[in-house]
């Protein structure tokens, strides 16, 4: 992605490995998204797999997420659920499924800087495997929580036109990457 070029660029010319810092993010990442898992019927988390900066920086999402779910009701059904379908020929874990105030809803995990548009193609992927597999999906969330200190979190509940958008998406780029492998070279 273009944008990332212009970051290395930047985190290079102030002498920051990406590398290093990309390894600390992802580690921060999985061990927040594990802490808020815990927080709603999951495996309690091993400490033991992180350092104390990806935990302190972890800490930061976890706690925007208890915050949050003190406005809301969630009666977990699947939690870190893996899911394939062979009508697509794909697989991917969910992060949450079951009831969120009182709706059967898909719930999406980030921890990353933002909402980007491949969360969508990605929920309505697991949104569409889920009701294949006669699960009920009356909502489908996107929950953010940042790792970083000064900024909050994002709760964007996914419209059927967005859903619909991003399934129709996942279908042309299933089909792209069948096209590709038919003309991988030996």
């Amino acid at each position: 992605k273009p944008h990332l070029v212009a970051w290395a660029n930047k985190m290079g010319l102030q002498g920051i490995d990406t590398t290093a810092y990309t390894a600390a993010a992802a580690g921060a990442g999985t061990c927040a998204h594990e802490m808020i898992q815990a927080m709603v019927g999951g495996p309690e988390v091993d400490f033991s797999k992180y350092t104390g900066e990806e935990i302190e920086a972890a800490q930061n999402a976890a706690d925007k997420f208890r915050a949050w779910l003190v406005n809301h009701d969630m009666q977990t059904h699947l939690i870190e659920e893996q899911i394939v379908s062979e009508r697509y020929r794909v697989g991917g874990t969910i992060d949450w499924y079951g009831e969120l105030d009182g709706k059967m809803t898909l719930v999406d995990i980030k921890t990353s800087g933002d909402i980007y548009d491949e969360h969508i193609i990605q929920v309505a992927a697991y949104a569409q495997m889920l009701k294949d597999e006669e699960y009920p999906v009356e909502e489908v969330r996107i929950l953010r929580f940042s790792r970083e200190d000064d900024d909050d979190h994002r709760d964007m509940s996914v419209s059927d036109r967005l859903l619909e958008a991003g399934l129709n998406i996942f279908l042309h780029l299933r089909k792209i990457y069948d096209f590709k492998r038919s003309i991988k070279l030996a």
